[in-house]
C-alpha cells in the first residue's frame, strides 16, 4: 500500500471492536490519500463500517473568504469523488471538537484516522481527543512526501541544510504506488453541506467575492477533479520549461497548484511518483525544489 512510517499510532490504547472513523479537514481528496486508505483498509479486515468525515470548522478564525468558498467548493466535488468509488462522505460544519466528540459517541466509534494536519488549532484538537479517549487515535501523513519525523530529527536551518538529507532520505522509502481506497460499507452521519450551500452567509460570500474580482472566482475552481486537470495541462505545457520561465512576470509559468497543495486536493506522492524518473532534467528538479523540499522544509518547522 504505501510505507508504514507514514503511520503514527498517538496514544497506547488498543482496538478491540467498532467502526472506523476517517477525519480530515483538509485532505480533499480520494487518490492518494493514505489516510482514507488506512482506514478503509482496516475497516475492511475488521468487517466494520467506516465512517469517512470532513468538517468544516465555524470557528477557525485564519481562513478568508476565497479560501472559504474553495473548500466548500472542494468538498461538493470530493462528495461526487466519493460516491464514484461506492462511498459515502459526511460533511459537517460547526465546532470541530464537538462534533468529534458527539460522532465517536453516537456512532460506536472504535478508532479513529486521521490524516496529519500541520495547523496548530486542528493539531491540538486531535491532542485533546486522544487524551481524553479510550480508544486509538492513529495520524498518517500524507501532506508530504516525506513525513517529518524521519525526515529531520530537528528543525533545519534552511533549504541548504535539508535537501541533501532529504533526498538521501527518499531513496529508503518503500515504492509507493497508485494508493485507492478500499470499497468498504460507509456509514454517513453528517450532511450539512446543502445547508452550507443555501446558507445566508454563503451566500453573502460568494456575493461579495464576485464584487472583489471575477477573475480570482473562475479561476481557481477548488476540487480534486479540477486539480487533475490543471496537473496534466501544467506537466504537458509549462513543466519542460520551468526552469528558465518561472521567474518570468510577464508569463504565466508557475504550476498554479499552491491553493490545491494546501487543501489536499493533489498529493505530494502523485507528483514525486509522476515525475521522479525525470529527476535529472533542469526542470523538473527546478519543480521538485519548489513543490516538495520547500514546502516540505516548511512543514519540518511546525
Amino acid at each position: 500500500m504505501f510505507d508504514s512510517r507514514r503511520i503514527q499510532h498517538i496514544n497506547d490504547a488498543q482496538y478491540k471492536s467498532g467502526n472506523i472513523l476517517y477525519w480530515s479537514e483538509w485532505a480533499l481528496r480520494t487518490e492518494w490519500n493514505c489516510g482514507l486508505a488506512y482506514a478503509s483498509e482496516y475497516a475492511l479486515q475488521k468487517k466494520e463500517k467506516l465512517i469517512p468525515l470532513i468538517t468544516i470548522d465555524s470557528e477557525y478564525q485564519h481562513e478568508n473568504i476565497r479560501q472559504l468558498i474553495f473548500l466548500v467548493e472542494s468538498i461538493w466535488d470530493l462528495g461526487k469523488s466519493y460516491k464514484n468509488k461506492g462511498l459515502s462522505l459526511s460533511v459537517a460544519y460547526g465546532k470541530t471538537e464537538t462534533i468529534l466528540a458527539e460522532s465517536i459517541k453516537k456512532n460506536a466509534v472504535g478508532m479513529i484516522v486521521a490524516s496529519a494536519s500541520y495547523v496548530r488549532y486542528f493539531r491540538d484538537i486531535l491532542e485533546r481527543l486522544w487524551q481524553a479517549l479510550t480508544i486509538p487515535v492513529v495520524i498518517v501523513d500524507d501532506a508530504s512526501l516525506l513525513p517529518p519525523w524521519i525526515a529531520s530529527d530537528h528543525v533545519e536551518y534552511g533549504a541548504y541544510t535539508f535537501r541533501k538529507k532529504y533526498w538521501n532520505t527518499v531513496t529508503m522509502l518503500s515504492p509507493e504506488k497508485d494508493i485507492t481506497p478500499a470499497k468498504v460499507k460507509c456509514l454517513q452521519i453528517h450532511d450539512d453541506l446543502p445547508r452550507v450551500l443555501e446558507s445566508h452567509w454563503y451566500k453573502e460570500y460568494i456575493t461579495e467575492l464576485s464584487q472583489i474580482s471575477q477573475w480570482s472566482v473562475n479561476k481557481f475552481l477548488g476540487g480534486e477533479s479540477q486539480t487533475q486537470k490543471l496537473w496534466d495541462a501544467f506537466k504537458k505545457e509549462k513543466l519542460p520549461l520551468y526552469d528558465v520561465a518561472r521567474n518570468n512576470p510577464n508569463e504565466e509559468n508557475t504550476s498554479l497548484l499552491s491553493p490545491y497543495l494546501h487543501f489536499g486536493c493533489i498529493s505530494p506522492l502523485q507528483i514525486y511518483h509522476e515525475l521522479h524518473s525525470e529527476t535529472k532534467k533542469p526542470s523538473t528538479l527546478a519543480f521538485l525544489e519548489e513543490c516538495i523540499v520547500r514546502r516540505e522544509l516548511a512543514i519540518n518547522m511546525w
